[in-house]
């Protein structure tokens, strides 16, 4: 049997942690009906790329009734059982069936809101 000896060694670990991204400030005010471009621009410490995008609160559910503190919490419970909804078909399928519930719940929920706005409108 050979024995082998080990002798300590030493090493340099170096952990970087993120730096978080800022995005700038920006408002944009307009008439209706009026589009208006509105330039997003941010700066991230670690010179990665950056991807913006937009959550629009909509008013539909206080035009309806809801107070604020309702809409925004059907909105985030909307949010929670998609995000619930979607992980759940991604384990069980996969990622691709979970992409096309999701477009399909959408459709139907875009579709619903119209009919629900046409409705209002007469």
């Amino acid at each position: 049997m050979n024995r082998r000896t080990i002798r300590p060694a030493s090493a340099t670990v170096t952990i970087q942690f993120n730096q978080v991204p800022v995005a700038a400030d920006v408002g944009a005010t307009t008439n209706e009906g009026t589009p208006v471009a509105v330039p997003l621009s941010g700066t991230d410490g670690d010179d990665d790329n950056l991807a913006f995008s937009i959550v629009i609160f909509g008013w539909l559910p206080l035009t309806f009734g809801l107070g604020w503190w309702s809409t925004v919490t059907s909105m985030l419970v909307g949010y929670a059982i998609g995000a619930l909804l979607s992980g759940v078909i991604a384990d069980a399928l996969s990622l691709g069936a979970a992409i096309h519930v999701v477009a399909a719940i959408t459709l139907a929920s875009g579709l619903v809101s119209l009919a629900i706005m046409r409705d209002a409108r007469r």
